[in-house]
């Protein structure tokens, strides 16, 4: 599995906790104030996610909905197991 960067962590923080599945749309909200992102910037990220295999998408009418394929704990171990 391969490790997360700070916010792509940030992200997928954010969609362990709350409603899935989720929209860029629906991110941008959470992180346009405290980091300052623009929907391309998440549109960028979600897409580094899904090719790392932590999110699926699939179309619904023009919105792409991300689903989560790794859970946090499934992250936190493999994190653990690579520092040790």
């Amino acid at each position: 599995m391969q490790k997360l960067s700070d916010s792509e962590l940030a992200i997928m923080q954010h969609i362990w906790r709350g409603a899935r599945p989720v929209t860029a749309g629906g991110l941008v909200g959470a992180f346009c104030e405290s980091r300052g992102w623009k929907i391309q910037t998440v549109n960028t990220f979600l897409t580094r996610l899904t090719e790392k295999g932590f999110l699926t998408v699939r179309k619904q009418g023009h919105q792409n909905l991300y689903s989560v394929t790794v859970s946090e704990a499934q992250y936190r171990a493999a994190e653990t197991r690579s520092f040790l």
